[in-house]
């Protein structure tokens, strides 16, 4: 099981992958009854593009370089990126679930492996 903690904010989500992959994709089953779309590879991937082009412009108005009208508050502006990043992140996962992609082994194998033969280097004397 893995507990995800979201920094900051003192939430802890104590369900594993699947439990969130399947909540993800039941969303994405609702949103696309409700506006009548079928989420189709070629859907996904236009949305992953939207969602990254939203992330990139709540990252501008986070980090202040925008029009000086764009500017909000720093809270509201940190709560949009974060909204944006989770965007990119859940329509990521439904890629993945689409294209038949094992997201968790996957990177498991390709990133964490790397990670631990990493730590693991820097705590030999």
């Amino acid at each position: 099981m893995c507990v995800f903690s979201f920094s900051g904010t003192g939430i802890v989500v104590d369900m594993d992958f699947d439990e969130i992959q399947k909540l993800i994709i039941a969303n994405a089953e609702r949103y696309s009854k409700k506006h009548q779309i079928d989420i189709d590879l070629e859907w996904l991937l236009l949305k992953l593009t939207e969602e990254s082009g939203e992330f990139a412009n709540a990252l501008l108005i986070y980090r202040k370089k925008c029009r000086q009208e764009k500017c909000v508050d720093d809270d509201v502006a940190k709560d949009n990126l974060s909204k944006e990043l989770v965007d990119v992140f859940t329509t990521l996962i439904l890629l993945g679930d689409k294209l038949d992609i094992d997201v968790l082994d996957s990177m498991d194998r390709n990133v964490l492996e790397k990670g631990r033969r990493y730590l693991e280097s820097q705590s030999a004397p």
